[in-house]
C-alpha cells in the first residue's frame, strides 16, 4: 500500500479508503483538512471489499470522515490509500 502525508489527497483523486475491514474505492469531494483534523468528504465509487455489518458503504454515497491528528484514540480508524 502507498500512503502519502494524511491531508494532501486533493478533490478528484481517486483512492482506496479502508475502515474496519472493508475496502471501498472512493473519489475525493473535497478535502477539509485544518491544524487539528484530518476530514475529507469522499464519494463511494465501488465496494470492493464488504466487511460492515452496520452501516455498510454503497456505490454513489458520499460521506464524511474525519479523526483528531494528536489525541485521537480509536476513533476515526480509517486510513486512505493510493491502492
Amino acid at each position: 500500500m502507498r500512503f502519502r502525508s494524511e491531508d494532501s489527497y486533493q478533490p478528484g483523486e481517486k483512492l482506496f479508503y479502508h475502515e474496519d475491514g472493508e475496502v471501498d474505492r472512493v473519489a475525493v469531494v473535497s478535502n477539509n483538512c485544518d491544524a487539528d483534523w484530518i476530514k475529507y468528504e469522499l464519494e463511494v465509487l465501488e465496494v470492493v471489499k464488504k466487511s460492515r455489518i452496520f452501516n455498510p458503504a454503497t456505490p454513489g454515497e458520499v460521506f464524511e470522515c474525519s479523526r483528531r491528528r494528536v489525541g485521537g484514540g480509536i476513533a476515526g480508524m480509517w486510513s486512505l490509500t493510493e491502492d
